[in-house]
């Protein structure tokens, strides 16, 4: 038997075909897993931007948030002070009133004081002439004595401003 010349490339190239067959049968779900793949990575880069994008934007709210925060918790240690300010001066109104009360307290009792004393050199010059003009009488005779005299004594006195008029208490 004598074979073509023909007959055996085309036998190589059909043997070529059939193990092309199979490995392409083999490779084409690699392709589909690949386009997939490559598919999800797409994916995955987007969601990544997006996580990343996202992340910055919290990253700069945290910022702003501690900015934030320092800034009330200066305010609150300010009005802190303030408060305590306003305690002691509080406190120093309170202590300044009840001071002067007791101020306007001790000018009255002075001025009473004063006043007793003012009228001291006249108040005993009056006891003295009413002692000296009584003498040593007990008290069956006083009523029958003329009182006079002592009234024009007890005038002369106030006109020289030994004596002043007391003020009913």
């Amino acid at each position: 038997m004598r074979s073509s010349k023909a007959c055996g490339p085309l036998y190589k190239w059909a043997e070529s075909q059939v193990k092309y067959s199979s490995v392409f049968n083999q490779v084409q779900p690699l392709r589909e897993e690949v386009a997939r793949l490559e598919h999800e990575e797409e994916a995955a880069i987007a969601h990544k931007t997006k996580l990343e994008n996202e992340v910055a934007k919290l990253e700069h709210s945290i910022e702003q948030y501690k900015s934030d925060c320092a800034s009330l918790i200066r305010d609150v240690k300010a009005l802190k002070r303030e408060m305590e300010t306003v305690t002691k001066v509080s406190r120093e109104e309170s202590l300044i009133t009840s001071l002067r009360k007791e101020s306007d307290s001790w000018s009255k009792s002075s001025n009473g004081f004063r006043r007793i004393l003012r009228n001291l050199v006249g108040d005993g010059l009056v006891m003295a002439a009413f002692l000296a003009y009584l003498g040593f009488v007990d008290g069956s005779c006083q009523p029958k004595r003329d009182c006079r005299g002592f009234r024009r004594f007890g005038s002369a006195l106030k006109i020289r401003g030994f004596v002043r008029h007391r003020n009913p208490r």
